[in-house]
């Protein structure tokens, strides 16, 4: 008997635009109160990859992810992602896209994810920083796995 893995891609919409998309990740899960809780997406566009990054912006109308995205990996390398002001603001869900370069993906699927930095704000003056880490952690709900991003991803950017 052989084994198959599988891997099912799904569509991530933004705007009038839809992409190829990993699963939603999500990291800094904290019981009942979600000020933390931010999901993320890997996307294909053609020969490119992104990340959407949503977080809930239910205290802000107007708030989003913006600047930029540092992602800190567990080899000590970091990549920062440059805002382009490409964002989406539904449903209590304010949405950033970040552009990732082949040399950038190629990184994520050789080391993990440790942390992610990212400021919160609006275009009025509020700018909140902000960061979540990819950690086994203990909640209300159960044990939180570590996401294994390298391996995700190696299957998703082939």
């Amino acid at each position: 008997m052989s084994l198959q893995k599988t891997f099912s891609q799904n569509t991530f919409f933004i705007g009038n635009k839809s992409y190829l998309c990993t699963q939603t990740y999500t990291l800094g899960v904290e019981p009942f109160f979600d000020r933390n809780k931010v999901e993320i997406n890997f996307i294909k566009d053609g020969e490119k990859g992104m990340i959407a990054f949503t977080i809930s912006n239910s205290y802000s109308p107007y708030a989003r992810v913006k600047n930029n995205l540092l992602l800190y990996l567990d080899n000590n390398q970091v990549i920062t992602c440059v805002d382009r002001k490409k964002f989406d603001v539904v449903n209590d869900s304010a949405t950033t896209l970040y552009y990732l370069t082949k040399d950038e993906v190629s990184k994520l699927k050789k080391s993990n994810i440790s942390t992610i930095r990212y400021t919160f704000g609006d275009d009025y003056g509020v700018s909140i920083s902000r960061s979540v880490s990819n950690l086994d952690e203990e909640s209300y709900f159960g044990i939180i796995e570590r996401i294994d991003f390298p391996s995700e991803l190696s299957e998703f950017y082939k």
